[in-house]
């Protein structure tokens, strides 16, 4: 929703109300809470929130705010209630083949794979946000994604903090990798 009084419940229903083709800056607003809501399924992949099929053009821009002084106040999260540290969810954000998504303040743990996911040439920058306690990686980028995550915590991630594959690249900057 466009205010407080239509807000949606989740942030895949935020994410499905952006049109296909973006020319102007986008912002979605995450109130505290945690989302465990299942956003999208590929296969037997799920995705808590998943973006794709979006044109972002010139200066449009998508941007997804939750609470950058205390991330943990906004969890997107793999595991179900009950089974808190249990991952059975592959990503927290996957952004396939979308340029131009920034990620701010939100804490992404318990994935099988990454709390934060650019994949096929998509590109973005998390900001703020701290991923920890997945399988793979924190913060992933593959197949000629691009982005620099800035001010980022990424601990006790399985394999690793923040890792750039297949033809991808970025330069991290003030992240915290454990």
């Amino acid at each position: 929703g466009l205010t407080s009084g239509t807000a949606v419940k989740t942030i895949q229903k935020a994410v499905n109300l952006v049109p296909p083709v973006v020319r102007h800056a986008i912002t979605i607003d995450v109130a505290a809470g945690t989302y465990r809501d299942i956003g999208a399924t590929m296969g037997s992949e799920v995705a808590n929130v998943f973006v794709s099929g979006k044109n972002v053009a010139g200066p449009g821009s998508i941007t997804f705010v939750g609470d950058e002084v205390t991330p943990s106040n906004v969890r997107v999260t793999g595991s179900d209630s009950g089974a808190d540290t249990t991952p059975v969810r592959k990503a927290g954000f996957w952004i396939s083949g979308v340029k131009n998504v920034t990620i701010k303040g939100f804490l992404c743990n318990y994935f099988t794979g990454m709390g934060i996911y650019y994949y096929f040439y998509s590109t973005g920058s998390p900001q703020n946000c701290v991923c920890s306690n997945n399988t793979i990686a924190g913060i992933y980028y593959q197949w000629y994604s691009l982005g620099s995550p800035n001010t980022c915590t990424t601990n006790s991630n399985t394999n690793y903090g923040i890792s750039y594959d297949w033809h991808s690249g970025g330069s991290p900057s003030s992240c915290t990798v454990t």
